[in-house]
C-alpha cells in the first residue's frame, strides 16, 4: 500500500511540477526560506510556511541528528495554531516502527499515524497524523509531521506532493546554511587562535596581497591589522630583501 501511494505521489509531482500555483507557492516558500541566516530561523520559517503558504493546520519539523542518528525537533505547532520551540524534543516511535521504517529508507510517506505532542485526547482517537520523509538527492535529512488536528480535515495526496516539493527547497538552504555556520565557527576558532599565540600571525591571498592579520602586528610593525588588508605582501620586506 506505502509503495503504490509512492508511486501515486511521484506521478502527482511531476503534475505539480508544471503548475503555475505549485510554481507560486513554492517562490514564496522559497523566498521566505533562503531569506534566513540561521539554521533555527529556517526550520521555523518553514514550518509556519507548511501552514500559512500550504494550508495545513499544525506541522512539526524533526532533523536527523548526526550523533544518535535519530529524529530531534526544530519546531511545531500547539493547539492554539502558535509556532513552538521544540529543539529539545527527541521524536520518539510509538507509530509501530513507521518511523524506523522511514530511517531505513523503506519509506518517504507513512500516513494515518499516531499524534505526536501534545498526545491525542478523549475523542480525538479518530485524528491522525502524517510523516514525510525529507529528502535531498537521495539522503534523509528529517521528517516533516503535518495534520488537520483542529477541524479533522483529511489531507490529500495532493496537499502531500506539495510537501516533498518543498522539501527539496528547505534541504538545500539548510545544507547551504550550515557551511556557512561551520566556515563561521572555523574561522572564529582560528582568529581566537591566532590572537591568543603571542606571535604575528598573517593570511595572503594567490596575489600575495595580505587577507588576515592578528593583532600582534601592532607590536611588530606598529600599524593596525586593518591598515594592511589587501597591502601586497612584498611592500612589507625590506628593499634588499625582495629578491630573495
Amino acid at each position: 500500500m506505502q509503495n503504490e501511494q509512492s508511486e501515486e505521489l511521484k506521478k502527482q509531482l511531476e503534475t505539480l511540477r508544471e503548475s503555475d500555483e505549485a510554481k507560486g507557492l513554492l517562490f514564496e516558500l522559497l523566498g521566505q526560506i533562503t531569506a534566513q541566516r540561521t539554521s533555527d530561523d529556517i526550520c521555523r520559517t518553514a514550518v509556519e510556511g507548511v501552514r500559512r503558504c500550504l494550508g495545513f493546520e499544525r506541522a512539526g519539523l524533526f532533523l536527523v541528528d548526526k550523533k544518535s542518528g535519530w529524529f530531534k525537533g526544530t519546531y511545531g505547532t500547539d493547539l492554539n495554531g502558535t509556532t513552538t520551540d521544540e529543539r529539545d524534543l527527541i521524536m520518539d516511535d510509538q507509530t509501530g516502527g513507521r518511523i524506523e521504517r522511514i530511517l531505513k529508507g523503506e519509506s518517504d510517506l507513512e500516513r494515518g499515524c499516531e499524534l505526536g505532542e501534545p498526545r491525542a485526547r478523549p475523542g480525538e482517537e479518530d485524528v491522525k497524523a502524517d510523516l514525510v520523509a525529507l529528502k535531498l538527492r537521495g539522503r534523509l535529512y528529517g521528517i516533516l509531521s503535518v495534520d488537520n488536528r483542529l477541524t479533522r480535515r483529511p489531507i490529500s495526496d495532493r496537499e502531500l506532493a506539495y510537501i516533498f516539493l518543498t522539501s527539496q527547497v528547505l534541504g538545500n538552504a539548510l545544507e547551504m546554511t550550515r557551511a556557512r555556520e561551520a566556515l563561521a565557527q572555523s574561522e572564529e576558532r582560528f582568529r581566537q587562535v591566532a590572537e591568543n599565540s603571542g606571535s604575528w600571525i598573517w593570511e595572503l591571498d594567490a596575489e600575495g596581497r595580505y587577507t588576515y592579520s592578528s593583532s600582534v602586528v601592532r607590536d611588530v610593525l606598529g600599524v593596525d591589522p586593518e591598515t594592511l588588508a589587501n597591502q601586497p605582501f612584498i611592500d612589507r620586506v625590506a628593499e634588499e630583501d625582495r629578491d630573495k
